[in-house]
C-alpha cells in the first residue's frame, strides 16, 4: 500500500473535479423550485336577482337562479381566456389549470315596510385559475 500523496493523478481525476465545480454554480432543484411557486387568481362574476310586488322574494329567487347560469358561463369564459404572467423572475410559466366553479354566501335584502314590497339577493360566482410556474 503506497501513501495517498504518492498516488499519480489520472484523467478521471480531472473530470471528477471539473463536475463537482460546475454544480456549484447551478442552484439545486429544490430551491429553484421553491422559488417558482404555482400562481391563482380567483376570477369571478356578480350574480342578482331583485323582485318586486307581494311575491318579491320568490321574484327575486327566480330572477337569481336565471342569472346565475349566464354568470356561470361568462366566469368560464373569462377564467378559460386569462393570461396569468405573474411567474417570478427567471421561471417559466408551466400548465393552466382551471377549478371550480366556486361561490360564496348567498346574501338577501327584504323591505317589507315599503309598498310594493322589494327584495335582493345578491352572491358571486367564479373559477380559480392557477398556473404552475416551473424552474427555466
Amino acid at each position: 500500500m503506497g501513501k495517498k500523496g504518492g498516488r499519480k493523478a489520472d484523467e478521471d481525476d480531472e473530470v471528477r473535479k471539473s463536475s463537482r465545480r460546475r454544480g456549484r454554480d447551478e442552484e439545486p432543484l429544490m430551491l429553484a423550485v421553491e422559488r417558482c411557486p404555482p400562481q391563482e387568481r380567483l376570477i369571478f362574476e356578480w350574480v342578482a336577482g331583485n323582485g318586486l310586488g307581494d311575491d318579491a322574494v320568490v321574484a327575486a329567487q327566480r330572477a337569481f337562479e336565471r342569472a346565475y347560469d349566464v354568470r356561470l358561463a361568462r366566469a368560464h369564459e373569462r377564467a378559460a381566456a386569462s393570461e396569468l404572467e405573474d411567474c417570478p423572475p427567471r421561471c417559466r410559466q408551466g400548465r393552466r389549470t382551471i377549478l371550480g366553479p366556486v361561490s360564496g354566501t348567498q346574501g338577501w335584502e327584504i323591505d317589507s315596510a315599503v309598498t310594493p314590497m322589494r327584495a335582493s339577493t345578491w352572491n358571486w360566482v367564479g373559477y380559480v385559475v392557477v398556473v404552475d410556474c416551473g424552474p427555466e
